[in-house]
């Protein structure tokens, strides 16, 4: 898909990310260099990866240059206009340059001083001090990782190490960009454990009790939770936001077959009964004790689908 959206669109420059599903970015950038057209197109590889030898290799590859996650907003914008001709500053009719004003983000965003694993002012100069975005960003940390852990066990159990790369890999990427740095490096560490086939099971528990860390809290963080915004414009209220984020999880935990899936329907049973009708929670309650999860699943599924838009 990469390489046909180079061919049949126009741009300036590629930022190639690496480990892509079926053809990585090594391959797909020899397959764009194959084209004459495309000699001159600049092609910047854009990677969590930051093992010696990387860059040589994206180098030889084809590639122009090589951005490592998280991104450095300055080292980002300096290798776009290193590699990028862009027509010169329009003229204001006085003969002076005009030039846009860089946008403020500050707004009235309030994060709690002390979120535990994150570094909020890393972050935030990550994403050049847009806390609302940043906020968009923790948010999204909880509801689309908040099963990784479980779903990287069950990864290893089955003993699919590619897939458990994918998942450490991932995480490691959106930990730096959010400011968690030591999951950061914990990740990394184990993802080189997989990659070489070394022993694990240390640098999987050390990577487990930070993750922990990190995603607690931000589920507890009242200041967090309360910016999270419902389709209508109103702040949902930090609960409602909390039990969205069990509630997932526990999606992740009926998908993967996992026991934990028992206390996360714990925390989140009280809304589903306020939300949903009551024969389908003791249904759900069945299931899981049951432990008939596909079962779960669906039944899950039928309630968020009348609940999700009244978080």
């Amino acid at each position: 898909m990469a390489v046909q959206a180079v061919h049949t669109n126009v741009f300036d420059l590629v930022l190639m990310d690496l480990q892509m599903p079926d053809m990585d970015g090594y391959q797909a950038t020899r397959m764009i260099r194959k084209n004459p057209q495309f000699k001159r197109l600049p092609i910047v590889a854009m990677t969590a990866h930051a093992m010696a030898g990387d860059r040589e290799k994206c180098l030889a590859a084809g590639m122009n240059d090589h951005l490592p996650k998280p991104i450095d907003p300055d080292l980002l914008y300096a290798t776009l206009s290193k590699w990028i001709i862009l027509p010169a500053p329009a003229a204001h009719p006085t003969g002076q340059v005009t030039h846009k004003h860089k946008p403020s983000y500050e707004g009235d965003i309030l994060l709690s001083a002390n979120l535990p694993g994150i570094d909020i002012n890393k972050g935030l100069l990550r994403i050049g001090g847009n806390r609302q975005l940043y906020c968009t960003l923790l948010l999204e940390f909880v509801e689309d990782h908040c099963g990784d852990d479980t779903t990287l066990i069950n990864a290893l159990e089955t003993e699919d190490k590619g897939r458990a790369r994918h998942i450490v890999h991932t995480l490691r990427s959106v930990a730096g960009s959010i400011g968690a740095e030591s999951l950061e490096e914990k990740c990394a560490a184990l993802e080189l454990a997989l990659i070489r086939t070394r022993p694990y099971t240390e640098l999987l528990t050390s990577f487990i009790d930070e993750f922990h860390i990190v995603l607690n809290g931000l589920v507890n963080s009242p200041d967090l939770l309360a910016t999270k915004i419902s389709p209508d414009g109103e702040q949902k209220p930090a609960e409602v936001a909390q039990w969205s984020a069990y509630a997932r999880k526990l999606e992740h935990q009926l998908t993967e077959g996992s026991i934990g899936a028992k206390e996360s329907l714990d925390r989140c049973r009280l809304y589903l009964r306020q939300h949903a009708l009551e024969a389908k929670v003791n249904l759900l309650e069945n299931q899981i004790d049951s432990y008939d999860f596909d079962d779960a699943l669906n039944t899950l599924q039928e309630i968020l689908a009348n609940t999700r838009y009244n978080m």
